[in-house]
């Protein structure tokens, strides 16, 4: 085999291995970090801000896109010291959301004790938890127009 000059410097295979391995830890804490990227009055992702709504012994984060939405919103949910912490964790292309109404049903037992009793918040970017409104006795007629997943 001809002897071809090394692009790679091997004295500088251990550092350069080094740095590679702190990114790939660094990108997957902050990936994997349990923080809102999105708040719940950026207009650019809500038209109407987050809410819970009741009726009929269910509950739904309830939620409707701006006029200008071309995104579709994943939500994450989680239970936190006695409370229950929703998030939007990412966007989609979707096309046209444009004033869709999303609701998400909730299900799990647990949230659903901690939502009865009012103990339900929406994370912020910066880590602070705003308290998401409950609406008792919603109209969920309008859910016929809108996107219902449950998810929670």
């Amino acid at each position: 085999m001809p002897n071809l000059p090394s692009i790679i410097n091997h004295n500088r295979l251990p550092r350069i291995a080094a740095i590679i391995g702190i990114m790939g830890c660094c990108t997957t804490v902050g990936c994997s970090l349990p923080r809102s990227g999105f708040s719940m009055t950026d207009s650019r992702y809500f038209g109407t801000p987050p809410q819970v709504w009741q009726a009929n012994g269910h509950s739904y984060l309830v939620f409707r896109y701006p006029a200008t939405s071309c995104f579709f919103a994943l939500t994450s949910s989680h239970v936190v010291k006695d409370r229950v912490v929703f998030r939007l964790v990412a966007t989609s292309s979707s096309g046209n959301m444009q004033g869709h109404l999303q609701a998400e049903e909730i299900t799990t037992p647990r949230k659903l004790q901690y939502i009865a009793n009012r103990q339900v918040y929406w994370q912020e970017p910066d880590g602070r938890l705003l308290p998401l409104v409950v609406v008792a006795n919603a109209d969920t007629a309008v859910f016929r127009l809108g996107v219902v997943r449950g998810v929670h």
